[in-house]
């Protein structure tokens, strides 16, 4: 709920429109800053969930190679298609899905890193906008400061 401004009873036309240009431009701004915190946020929140998916990724892509590389009494061989020195037996249906998988995986993976450099780069964005909207409260607000010290300043002299 917005406070009720305080109307100046005795000051300056002048003064008066100054001071509200001044308060205007302040709060909008700090409006600002709280939206920009917003959308920081969302695009942290964004990338977190997308560096949270390419690390599932590729904990199931090296699970899955794991799984064939150690079935292999050799060791020197990863992938059943290749050639060892001893035979092992393979599921060729099991081995059909898990090639699958790993097809989807690097699929997934490729659009898991293009949106976590899309959400990184507006975190960037984001962080450029919140500090120029912080830079902008800073900037009215010590101008209202000086304007209330000059006020100050001119009733001080004024009552000599």
């Amino acid at each position: 709920m917005a406070k009720k401004a305080y109307e100046p009873k005795t000051l300056p036309k002048k003064s008066t429109g100054l001071i509200s240009n001044l308060r205007t431009e302040t709060l909008m701004s700090a409006e600002g800053t709280i939206q920009e915190l917003q959308y920081l946020l969302d695009a942290v929140k964004q990338y977190k969930e997308t560096i949270e998916d390419a690390i599932n990724l590729n904990l199931e892509k090296a699970d899955l190679v794991f799984k064939y590389s150690h079935k292999d009494p050799g060791g020197s061989y990863n992938l059943p298609g290749v050639m060892a020195n001893t035979t092992a037996s393979y599921d060729l249906e099991a081995i059909k899905k898990d090639n699958d998988r790993l097809k989807s995986i690097k699929e997934e993976a490729e659009r898991s890193t293009d949106e976590s450099d899309l959400y990184y780069r507006m975190i960037v964005q984001n962080s450029n906008d919140l500090l120029r909207r912080l830079k902008k409260i800073s900037s009215t607000n010590a101008a209202l400061k000086v304007y209330f010290q000059q006020l100050e300043n001119y009733s001080e002299w004024k009552s000599k």
